[in-house]
């Protein structure tokens, strides 16, 4: 379960991360953005607490098979992280960002979808 821990440290260091762009966006006057980057960030809370609460997997289960959950969940909070690295590059920049922010919560949904299917596995 150390993978589990490394990916709930990276999904509340994204929720940090939205913290300051949601402020951002907030302080120039973009409350629809604002609202939409806190429903982000209320979805990454609820994964971190999901992904804290897995069971372990029974014995007998493949190997193979949580590897590779593990990785997809691996590679879909990476690309969260590069689509929030780029919402505070456009919040800079005073950028539109209603299409990043819903490339998030696409991504936010793989990832819940993941942990689903992790826990299906217990």
């Amino acid at each position: 379960m150390n993978s589990t821990r490394a990916l709930v440290e990276k999904l509340e260091g994204l929720r940090l991360q939205l913290d300051g762009v949601q402020s951002l966006s907030a302080q120039r006057g973009r409350l629809a953005s604002a609202i939409s980057i806190e429903r982000a960030m209320m979805r990454l809370q609820m994964l971190a607490d999901r992904l804290v609460l897995l069971p372990e997997p029974p014995p007998g289960t493949d190997p193979a098979e949580l590897a590779e959950i593990d990785r997809a969940l691996a590679y879909q909070v990476d690309q969260a992280w590069r689509i929030v690295f780029l919402l505070g590059d456009a919040a800079t920049r005073e950028e539109r960002l209603s299409g990043l922010t819903d490339e998030l919560l696409t991504t936010l949904e793989e990832i819940n979808q993941a942990v689903s299917h992790r826990r299906d596995l217990a």
